[in-house]
């Protein structure tokens, strides 16, 4: 199970740079080839408050095994000895104090809040078995272990918990001990599990729709890459008792015929009454379907342009604290969401708190089982455990300054660090900011001003199973903060048949990638000028003109603006028909010509969601509902999802709907945007071998909105002006420059690509 193999990494404590530990050391890469004189401001964060948002360092994750393991009440078994019947620790990872503590502490008045951490355990022991999260500090000196409790956030049940490893080997035993499983496959498609067929795809089963904790099972061959070579074959397996022994296979699909039992499956299998399968495995082809083998065409030999840093780094970054012009913000990894940006300061002003990828979804159709109801909640594991290693000069400019996460997981029960997971780097975007050119006299003059869009970006990406999410924060000398998600990796895929026609499009012989949606949920806690803000929408309307200059009547745009007051009145389902803006703001902060100073929220990618409400998997995600909600700051509601959000659909552990239907007032409140991005991916052949991000880009933007007195890149170092020279003979065909526009004589840094050919951890974290 290629994806699900984890190996765990023991890293020294001289290893762990730059995950806030007091002891390790800060490697910041400032060199450059040329001098670098910084212009960055003064932070308005010290480096030790920002400390609080650090992850976990290495000592801390081990004080805190050590804490819990010498609580004998707690009767706790390390991950590889225990099963599901026995009380084992699933995860570690910071629990940041409430908001009003941050705030308070980082601003300056208030006292420092105690580093803690929310542990989850596996309370399979119990008699009442749970998942329980307990709180567990102070970190600097551990003596306090309590249960974590809100309204939205409870003990799981145990039959919705995560798929820990016990549970999949369960499942390999299963198959492999079930009787005439490995002649059947071996007859049909001349492999077996373990042998050539090494690929199985877990379609886990939300409760509503069984009561029972299920899994259909899909096979594939184990080749480059396994998504382009399914075979006719699935598995429905039930997996509700914990005691794996009383596990069985319920259905099972082969030759697009179900069977109700494997019992009767076998039983007509072997008397002939059933359609059989004969296939061969296929090649193993370097140039093979899903190969990503280079096979560069020899007619193009020149290399790609790439940027560089005349001046080294114009952004600096100390632990998990980041300073970039008049920009700053930290950032925490969430095992669930993954890294969030916190306290996003402009020229001093903060305007978000917290900025962050709640969970991924992606929802299958098809005529076979499996994916008739294949509904993946991607944060089920953690987000944050299935970052990738970045490449350099791919992933992210040569240049940019890689960052390694620390995570205790099950996958990791020691802690561990996964290297390369976030890049940080400037880029040039080859377009102007800003820019206009005179060229009429009477007009103003002769004369050109633009600025060149630079920005700085922090992006990390998540491998799940099969496709790959590009995550982008990305922050403008205009003020305007932008998010951006690209989907690219494999498609996912089963065996073709007539009936899957209509649900997908056949990519490669036997081979149907199925139509998909995929959501994206993300939580904008947005400040403006303080937390007593206001959400409006300013709504674009056709008024008549009833007499004009011609005495005929017309038409002509209005505004009006629409102040939101409660919750479900903020609560947007979007109309292409009738367009708006959507303004947060402050009532007590005006400019100079009245207008109250805010931003304003825009997507690119808004989808509708078409499940019925309330329908298997639907009120797990009721998040979907809405292309944007905004509810009041409550520290009950910090996540809209949980890493339970698969299993738990019909009685969610995370129910958002709660956080819109109290119907609170959001008028001069702390308030948080929830904005869910999506796309219909409806694949196709160029999807072959990979999806390519170009068309797969979705996008939000906070752009200010009467905030400041005008354009703050007014003031950018890299402006420039142009003007025609002026002489007395008007011979003169010069210009006069204004701006930083230089001729560069250092050469570039160039990324060592030999240091990988040499090690290759930073990249594939097993082979640490």
């Amino acid at each position: 199970l290629a994806y699900l193999v984890v190996t765990i990494i023991k890293h020294e404590e001289t290893q762990n740079v730059n995950i806030c530990d007091d002891t390790s050391t800060n490697h910041e890469d400032d060199s450059a080839s040329c001098d670098y004189k910084s212009q960055l401001p003064h932070s308005v964060l010290s480096v030790s408050r920002s400390h609080m948002f650090c992850d976990l360092s290495m000592r801390e994750i081990r004080n805190v095994l050590k804490f819990l393991y010498t609580k004998s009440k707690m009767n706790l078994i390390t991950p590889e000895k225990a099963n599901l019947t026995t009380n084992f620790i699933y995860s570690i990872e910071l629990f940041l104090p409430t908001k009003f503590n941050v705030i308070s502490y980082i601003d300056g008045f208030g006292l420092k809040p105690s580093r803690e951490a929310v542990v989850t355990i596996f309370m399979g022991q119990s008699k009442n078995r749970t998942v329980e999260e307990f709180i567990v500090g102070p970190l600097d000196k551990l003596n306090e272990m309590r249960l974590r409790r809100n309204p939205y956030s409870t003990s799981a049940s145990y039959r919705v918990r995560q798929v820990p490893f016990v549970e999949v080997w369960g499942v390999y035993e299963l198959m492999l001990t079930t009787p005439g499983l490995h002649k059947i496959l071996e007859d049909s498609y001349g492999a077996t599990v373990f042998d050539c067929i090494t690929q199985i795809y877990k379609t886990n089963i939300p409760i509503s729709y069984s009561r029972e904790r299920k899994m259909w099972i899909s096979l594939y061959y184990d080749l480059e890459y396994f998504t382009f070579y399914p075979v006719d074959f699935q598995l429905l397996v039930n997996i509700d008792d914990v005691d794996s022994t009383k596990w069985k296979i319920e259905k099972v699909w082969y030759a697009n015929r179900l069977y109700e039992s494997y019992e009767e499956f076998r039983f007509l299998y072997n008397n002939g009454s059933a359609p059989r399968t004969k296939r061969h495995f296929p090649s193993r082809e370097r140039e093979s379907l899903g190969s990503l083998h280079v096979r560069p065409n020899p007619n193009i030999y020149k290399r790609a342009p790439k940027q560089f840093e005349p001046d080294g780094h114009r952004y600096k970054i100390c632990d998990q604290s980041v300073r970039y012009l008049k920009w700053q913000f930290n950032w925490q990894n969430s095992l669930l969401k993954g890294p969030t940006l916190f306290n996003i300061n402009f020229n001093g002003e903060r305007i978000v708190y917290e900025l962050g990828l709640q969970d991924i979804i992606v929802l299958y159709t098809g005529n076979n089982p499996a994916f008739s109801r294949a509904s993946f909640a991607d944060g089920l594991n953690g987000l944050s455990s299935r970052t990738a290693g970045l490449v350099p000069g791919v992933d992210c400019p040569e240049h940019a300054t890689f960052r390694n996460i620390t995570i205790a997981t099950e996958d990791f029960p020691m802690g561990g660090v996964i290297p390369n997971a976030i890049c940080i780097f400037e880029q040039n975007l080859g377009t102007p900011l800003r820019r206009h050119q005179s060229s009429i006299p009477s007009q103003g003059g002769l004369f050109y001003g633009g600025l060149v869009t630079s920005v700085l970006i922090f992006r990390t990406i998540f491998v799940l199973n099969n496709y790959d999410y590009i995550l982008d924060y990305i922050l403008y000398e205009s003020g305007s903060i932008e998010v951006k998600v690209h989907s690219t990796g494999y498609v996912l895929t089963t065996f073709q048949f007539p009936e899957e026609s209509s649900y997908g499009s056949q990519v490669a012989n036997d081979t149907n990638a199925p139509l998909h949606l995929h959501l994206f949920n993300f939580k904008i806690d947005i400040d403006i000028l303080g937390r007593k803000n206001r959400y409006k929408t300013v709504n674009i309307e056709v008024g008549n003109i009833k007499e004009n200059i011609n005495r005929k009547s017309g038409h002509h745009f209005k505004l009006r603006h629409e102040t939101k007051h409660s919750e479900l009145e903020a609560a947007y389902k979007y109309n292409i028909s009738t367009p708006k803006y959507h303004v947060f703001y402050n009532n007590d902060k005006n400019d100079k010509y009245g207008n109250p100073r805010g931003y304003r929220l825009e997507a690119d990618g808004f989808v509708k969601q078409l499940i019925p409400t309330g329908m298997g998997f639907e009120d797990t995600i009721s998040w979907s509902r809405y292309q944007m909600a905004v509810t009041i700051h409550k520290e009950s509601e910090r996540s809209s999802s949980s890493i339970h959000a698969t299993f738990d659909a019909g009685d969610p552990v995370v129910d958002f709907s709660k956080f819109v239907e109290d119907n609170e007032s959001i008028v001069d409140e702390d308030l948080v945007a929830w904005l869910t991005l999506g796309t219909y991916h409806i694949p196709h052949t160029e999807d072959v071998p990979n999806v390519v991000t170009s068309g797969k880009e979705l996008s939000f933007l906070l752009s200010p909105f009467n905030y400041f007195p005008n354009d703050p890149s007014v003031h950018s170092y890299d402006a420039v002006r142009m003007t025609p020279k002026e002489s007395a003979s008007g011979s003169e065909k010069g210009l006069n420059i204004e701006g930083n526009i230089n001729n560069y004589t250092c050469i570039p840094r160039q990324y060592n690509y030999e240091s990988l050919k040499k090690d290759g951890s930073a990249i594939f974290y097993s082979l640490a």
